[in-house]
């Protein structure tokens, strides 16, 4: 395979990985009651806000909750992780990490799934799994955020 087909291919994976992510996103706000969650966006600078959400944030977690988990579970003890052992944990551990709120803790499990997914495959892949997962988590914060800025300008 050429290294063009290459980025293309993995361009593609990361689209159809950011869309299911924000189809699962929609999906939960139709389900989450009404003031379930708390925002995590209030009472931020808005410059904190957004070096915490589209920099710290997809680099120290990505390390945290996807390559910490499956590099403890791909011991030689344990071989390779089993794909839904490795997502069930570094998922719970993302989810129980984000607790404003039970509904929050909820959501953020279920963008967790999204985020361990991400890395696992890309290990399979033989991509940049560390990479691939941060652009993704920032593409997720990013999008959070303009939707919390359109629609708060809205409501006001």
């Amino acid at each position: 395979m050429t290294i063009n087909m290459l980025k293309i291919n993995r361009i593609i994976f990361l689209l159809t990985a950011f869309v299911f992510n924000i189809f699962i996103g929609v999906l939960l706000n139709f389900i989450t009651p009404e003031n379930a969650i708390t925002n995590p966006f209030e009472s931020e600078n808005i410059y904190m806000l957004l070096f915490g959400a589209l920099i710290a944030a997809p680099i120290v977690e990505t390390f945290i909750f996807q390559a910490l988990p499956f590099y403890i579970l791909t011991q030689k003890k344990y071989k390779v992780p089993r794909f839904w052992l490795y997502v069930f944990v570094s998922s719970i551990i993302f989810g129980v990490a984000h607790f404003y709120s039970l509904w929050y803790i909820i959501r953020i499990f279920f963008v967790g799934i999204i985020f361990a997914s991400v890395f696992y495959l890309s290990k399979l892949r033989r991509e940049k799994a560390i990479a691939n997962t941060i652009f993704i988590h920032l593409a997720h914060n990013a999008f959070a955020i303009l939707m919390y800025l359109i629609f708060e300008d809205i409501g006001n």
